[in-house]
Order: C-alpha cells, then sequence, then structure tokens
C-alpha cells in the first residue's frame, strides 16, 4: 500500500513539473526579443496547428484576426495610430485556414505558414518605443510573440 502511494505522487510530481513549462509548449525557438532600432529579420517556430490569433501594435491598437472574412485576392485596411495594418488572407485551400496569412503594418510584416511565423521590422526612425505582440492560439491556450525595439 505504501509503495501504491509513493508511484502516485511521483507521477503527480511528474505532472506538476511537465504542466510548470506550458508557456512554452507553442514554441520551438525563442519568443520574445528586445531588438534595436536597426531593420530585423525574426523566425518564430511553433507546434503543429497553431494560428496568428491577435495582432496588438504599441500596445493600443488591437486586431483580430480570427473573426476576420477570408478572402484570397482583397486586402483588409486596419488603421493602427499612425501605423497601418492590412491583412491578406492568401487561403489555397478553403478548408485549412492555416496555408498562409500574411499581415502587413506601417513598420512591420507577419508571414505564418503554419509552424513558421516569419516576422520583418522597419528600421525604427519614430522617435519612440515600438512593440508588436502577437498572440498564438491552437490547440492549446494561446501565447504570445512579444517583439520590442529601442528607438534611435
Amino acid at each position: 500500500m505504501h509503495t501504491k502511494s509513493l508511484v502516485v505522487l511521483a507521477i503527480l510530481l511528474l505532472f506538476a513539473v511537465v504542466g510548470c513549462d506550458k508557456e512554452n509548449w507553442r514554441f520551438t525557438t525563442p519568443n520574445r526579443f528586445d531588438v534595436d532600432a536597426s531593420a530585423h529579420q525574426l523566425e518564430v517556430g511553433t507546434s503543429i496547428g497553431t494560428l496568428i490569433n491577435y495582432v496588438r501594435i504599441n500596445g493600443r491598437k488591437e486586431v483580430g484576426l480570427y473573426s476576420m472574412q477570408r478572402v484570397t485576392s482583397r486586402s483588409v485596411y486596419i488603421p493602427a495610430d499612425a501605423d497601418s495594418c492590412c491583412v491578406y488572407w492568401n487561403v489555397n485551400n478553403p478548408t485549412n485556414l492555416a496555408d498562409t496569412i500574411e499581415v502587413i503594418g506601417g513598420w512591420f510584416s507577419i508571414m505564418d505558414t503554419g509552424e513558421l511565423k516569419h516576422i520583418r521590422i522597419d528600421e525604427n526612425d519614430s522617435g519612440r518605443n515600438r512593440d508588436l505582440v502577437i498572440e498564438v492560439c491552437g490547440d492549446v491556450i494561446g501565447r504570445d510573440i512579444v517583439i520590442h525595439q529601442k528607438k534611435k
């Protein structure tokens, strides 16, 4: 009886330790960046079945991608303070939303090809710090890709 209790306790401890690492279940590469004012190309790897859910620009403008109508040739323009943001849905297979999603902003672009998120950040000559938060969702609770770009 005592051995059974120890085995059950060991299993529970194992689940507790594995459960503490939920923050990075979605990412196969680093997902938080603090970069200088120069231009950057970043690539973030995610687990299978993840999509960009929200994009927040400078902490104020939130663009919800999950609720937008899918289009194959038109772009959807979303104002974001002084920065413009436009979302392209390039869906090759209408039953699979994750084929390609492209988000284009005034100073950034994000190409979501399923397991990889390709992020381009332009040089920051705006005179202020920039923040870009990309929420990724899927089978488990969504997590964020966070990019903070310093001003010159």
